[in-house]
């Protein structure tokens, strides 16, 4: 039950705050989480896999730009400040930070897709990798 509630709460967020529509996950793991305070200040990094049905609804996500040579460099950008940005503001955490990058890295390849959106200072980044048929989803509110 708990673990449907985290499924179901991730969704949640990225549906009212980004306006995605995406299916329930069969899996999830929440790599961090900071987003602790009342008006809903921190950073979220979380992977989710799906059926293939339900990955089919993902890949084709509206705003979906398939990784190119073209533009790889610059979603590595964006992968690389959010990971640089959130081990700067989580000073105390900044070990553990670090670790879960390493452990759950995330390798932007050709033909995957992904989508950045941007509301003022907060900005979402999401991976939609079509040979794991998982979606990696980093998200900063401030």
């Amino acid at each position: 039950m708990f673990f449907q509630l985290v499924k179901t709460a991730n969704i949640s967020m990225l549906k009212e705050s980004w306006n995605f529509d995406i299916p329930i996950p069969n899996k999830e793991i929440e790599v961090f989480d900071t987003q602790d305070s009342i008006n809903g200040d921190g950073q979220s990094y979380f992977i989710q896999g799906f059926s293939e049905k339900n990955f089919k609804k993902v890949f084709n996500l509206k705003g979906g730009i398939v990784v190119s040579k073209d533009n790889i460099n610059e979603i590595e950008k964006y992968i690389d400040k959010f990971k640089r940005d959130s081990v700067n503001i989580n000073k105390s955490n900044k070990n553990k930070i670090e670790e879960d990058f390493k452990k759950y890295k995330l390798e932007v390849k050709k033909d995957d897709k992904y989508i950045y959106k941007r509301n003022y200072e907060n900005y979402v980044v999401l991976i939609i990798k079509k040979d794991e048929q998982k979606l990696y989803s980093l998200i900063w509110n401030q």
